[in-house]
C-alpha cells in the first residue's frame, strides 16, 4: 500500500515538474473553454498560460495573446484587452492585433491613442489591403471627437454612409456655413434612403427654422412701418416663406405617421399649421398635446 502511495506521489511530482505537460494541459483547457464560449474561464486559463510561459523563460505563442485579448474584450475588460493586443503586436505585428487594439481603445474612448495608432500603422495597414478600414476608422474617430474639419476631409473616402454618419457630415457642413451642401446631401440621401428618419427630421427642422427666422424678420419690418406698399411687399414674401413651411409640414406629417406619439413632431406640426392658417389641423395637434 505504501509502495502504491509513493508511486502516485512520484507521478504527481513528475507531472508538476514537467513544464511542457503543464503548459499543454492548461492550453487544452483554455481552448476547450474558448470553443464553448466560456470566456471568463478561458481568459483565466490563457493568462495563467502566459505566466507559465514567462516563468519557464519560453516564447509565448502570438495566438495566446490574441485569444486572451479577445476574451478580455468580450468580458468588457478593455484595459487588459488593450495591453494584451499590444503584447501581441510587439511579438508579431498582424492586422488582427492592430484592429483588436484599436477597437479596445475605442471602447475606452481613448481616441487620442487611436489617432496615433492609425498614423503609426498606416503604411502597414495599407500594405496589407486595409486602406478602406483605415479611412473608415479615421472618419469615425473624427465623428467621435466632433472634429468638423476632419469629418469633411474624410467622409468622401467612404463608399456608403450610414444614417448616423450622414447626419454627422450634414451637421459638419452646416457648422461650416455650408447649408447648401448640407441640404444637397440630405436630399440626395433621402432619395435613396427614404427611411433615414433622422436625416428627414433634420431637413424638416431646417426648413421650419429657416421659415420662422424669415417670417419674424419680415413681420418686424412691416410692424415698424405699416403702409400699403409695405403690406404688398409682406404678402409677396409670405408666399415665399410659406413654401418652406409646406416642405416642413409634409416632412413632419411623414414623421408623425411613423412616430405618432413623438411630442416634438406634434408641436412642430401645430406651429406649422398655424403659420399656414390650417386651423383645424392645428387644433387636432393641440388636442394630442393635452
Amino acid at each position: 500500500m505504501n509502495r502504491i502511495i509513493l508511486s502516485l506521489t512520484a507521478l504527481i511530482l513528475i507531472t508538476s515538474c514537467n513544464p511542457l505537460k503543464q503548459i499543454n494541459t492548461t492550453y487544452q483547457t483554455a481552448e476547450s473553454n474558448y470553443s464553448s464560449q466560456s470566456y471568463e474561464t478561458a481568459y483565466n486559463n490563457y493568462t495563467s498560460l502566459i505566466q507559465l510561459y514567462k516563468g519557464k523563460g519560453m516564447d509565448i505563442p502570438n495566438e495566446i495573446y490574441l485569444k486572451a485579448a479577445e476574451c478580455a474584450s468580450k468580458l468588457g475588460n478593455t484595459s487588459d484587452a488593450s495591453g494584451l493586443f499590444q503584447d501581441a503586436m510587439k511579438d508579431s505585428l498582424s492586422v488582427l492585433a492592430v484592429k483588436g487594439y484599436i477597437n479596445s481603445l475605442k471602447k475606452e474612448q481613448n481616441y487620442t491613442d487611436v489617432v496615433k495608432v492609425l498614423s503609426d500603422k498606416q503604411d502597414f495597414l495599407t500594405e496589407n489591403g486595409e486602406e478602406a478600414y483605415l479611412q473608415l476608422e479615421k472618419f469615425e474617430v473624427a465623428i467621435a471627437q466632433n472634429d468638423t474639419k476632419e469629418i469633411l476631409a474624410t467622409y468622401s473616402d467612404i463608399d456608403t454612409l450610414s444614417e448616423s454618419q450622414t447626419l454627422a457630415v450634414i451637421t459638419a457642413m452646416q457648422e461650416s456655413d455650408n447649408d447648401k451642401g448640407a441640404m444637397n446631401l440630405a436630399n440626395k440621401t433621402l432619395k435613396t434612403n427614404p427611411k433615414f428618419y433622422d436625416v428627414k427630421e433634420w431637413k424638416a427642422v431646417y426648413h421650419y427654422k429657416f421659415a420662422e427666422k424669415w417670417y419674424k424678420s419680415e413681420m418686424d419690418k412691416y410692424n415698424k412701418d405699416k403702409n400699403y406698399t409695405a403690406y404688398v411687399y409682406l404678402k409677396r414674401e409670405l408666399k415665399k416663406i410659406s413654401a418652406n413651411y409646406r416642405v416642413s409640414k409634409d416632412l413632419f406629417e411623414e414623421l408623425h405617421k411613423v412616430y405618432p406619439s413623438e411630442t416634438k413632431y406634434i408641436k412642430y406640426l401645430k406651429n406649422t399649421y398655424l403659420r399656414l392658417e390650417l386651423d383645424k389641423q392645428a387644433e387636432a395637434m393641440d388636442k394630442l398635446l393635452k
